[in-house]
């Protein structure tokens, strides 16, 4: 009798350490769901045609959409928040429509509502850009103007896509200016301008970026053994634009770089085009200081 409730009493701990296990295991898998790093990414896709970015269903509940950017939709597209410059009379084209800024039950219906968004205010053409790329808005006081980027609803192959395609830099470019990643975390202002922007090193970087084929940072650091993009800024790369717009990349370890309003996209320059560039940012060649 003793030996068989051993046994029972064996048997139950068993269960309970199997139970536990499975428990732990489904808490795994879930937590890496959550990370997004063992599911497959479903908000865009990496096609022979290059990386498509589906219409993005929109949470309709005011709730959901508090912590989001700033967006707003137009014509069936998306358009976020990319970049708040003053009024120099550059930017403002033609009046579009207004975003009223609330998200409520009547646009619960259809996400593609024109004008449905979780900021306020006038909407407005870009002069110079296309509405299907870029619109802006007046900002509070109507004194800065915030330009809003498409990012749904578009496929995008090469660096070019979005460096010429949508903000035109090439055609534009006024100054091409730079700072480390730990100046622009510190804020300590040490940033430096290129004193010609048709500098060799410079305009070689410039050509491999746009020539160079998107990727999607996830796809490509999902080992986590491999440091994560983020964690491994060099540069931070300003481009000026004659209308007082600025494009903005981040170059990374290995030649990794990244457009600072493209979530979850990056791009690769060839090892010798990045140790060349680095080079020259480590030691300011053909550049000067800028006023703080």
């Amino acid at each position: 009798m003793l030996k068989k409730n051993k046994v029972n009493r064996t048997v139950k701990i068993l269960s309970v350490v199997i139970l536990v296990c499975v428990a732990v295991c489904v808490a795994i898998f879930i937590k890496k769901i959550s990370d997004g790093k063992s599911v497959e990414n479903t908000e865009m896709k990496l096609t022979e045609n290059g990386i498509v970015i589906p219409n993005a269903d929109i949470p309709m509940s005011e709730n959901e959409t508090v912590d989001m950017i700033a967006f707003f939709i137009y014509q069936g597209r998306r358009y976020v928040q990319c970049e708040t410059l003053s009024d120099n009379g550059e930017i403002v084209g033609e009046y579009l429509g207004s975003s009223n800024g609330r998200i409520d039950e009547s646009t619960q219906k259809d996400s593609n509502v024109d004008f449905v968004g979780n900021v306020k205010g006038d909407i407005y053409s870009v002069k110079g850009y296309d509405v299907e790329d870029m619109l802006c808005m007046y900002d509070y006081g109507d004194v800065n103007i915030t330009t809003y980027v498409v990012n749904d609803g578009i496929t995008l192959k090469y660096g070019s896509d979005i460096f010429d395609g949508i903000f035109k830099v090439s055609e534009n470019c006024a100054s091409v200016d730079y700072e480390t990643s730990a100046s622009r975390t510190s804020q300590s202002g040490n940033i430096y301008r290129f004193k010609d922007t048709s500098d060799k090193v410079l305009t070689k970087f410039i050509d491999e970026v746009k020539n160079a084929e998107l990727m999607i940072i996830d796809d490509v650091f999902e080992n986590d053994d491999k440091p994560d993009i983020y964690d491994t800024e060099q540069y931070n790369i300003y481009f000026g634009l004659n209308n007082g717009m600025t494009v903005h990349l981040i170059v990374c370890n290995e030649g990794y770089v990244y457009f600072y309003n493209f979530y979850n996209i990056c791009l690769k320059v060839s090892d010798e085009c990045f140790e060349n560039l680095i080079y020259d940012l480590n030691r300011n060649t053909g550049a000067e200081l800028m006023k703080k």
